[in-house]
């Protein structure tokens, strides 16, 4: 089944989650942990035509471009971005101060925001097709589901992912968050990865030792 927005009006940016949105794009996904400063992969980033980065994590924060790239061209969030009056207020300006990136987010009600223009979010069958094709309980967390969305409703040209590595380390953003173990499963989420390098000719994951 397509996936479909919970209200298509709730950006004029909603078509990014139109099945095959994504096709015949290069496309490099950023994740979060620690690990991507083992390596220097920045340039190699920035010269896909798509880059994605989660939870506001800028390479201007971790003050090491050459690891982790400056270009972002989409930026993937969730609930807590904007849970609260304030935090609403603070991340309206953040995507006024950035208007050439295109935020999305993972979870949240958009009627409850306090936006004047809230971001399109990932439809919500992804999260139970995810369940269902891997067999768990356990829900993706944010990289897992867009993994699974960009592979399953569209047809990249090549899908790099750097700074991911199955929920096994920290985050570089907040280096004391803790996954939840009621949420999520590192071995699920491992095992996931593990089989989008081994099942997707196009997709490649950079191995962290």
């Amino acid at each position: 089944m397509a996936p479909t927005m919970q209200d298509p009006a709730v950006s004029d940016r909603a078509s990014i989650f139109s099945p095959g949105h994504f096709d015949g794009r290069n496309i490099a996904l950023i994740g979060n942990s620690v690990r991507i400063f083992e390596r220097e992969d920045g340039n190699e980033i920035d010269g896909h035509e798509t880059v994605i980065r989660f939870n506001l994590a800028w390479p201007a924060n971790a003050g090491k471009p050459q690891c982790t790239g400056r270009k972002t061209t989409h930026m993937m969030v969730g609930g807590r971005e904007f849970r609260g009056a304030e935090a609403a207020a603070n991340f309206a300006r953040t995507i006024e101060e950035n208007s050439e990136v295109t935020f999305f987010s993972a979870k949240g009600d958009p009627a409850k925001w306090t936006l004047n223009s809230p971001v399109p979010l990932l439809p919500d069958n992804i999260y139970q097709d995810w369940r269902e094709a891997n067999g768990t309980e356990y829900g993706p967390t944010s990289g897992a589901a867009l993994i699974f969305y960009l592979l399953r409703y569209n047809r990249p040209k090549a899908l790099a992912l750097f700074g991911m590595d199955g929920l096994k380390s920290r985050v570089w953003y907040k280096e004391q968050r803790q996954v939840h173990a009621a949420s999520h499963s590192a071995v699920i989420e491992a095992r996931y990865l593990k089989s989008v390098v081994n099942e997707t000719p196009f997709a490649t994951i950079v191995e962290y030792d």
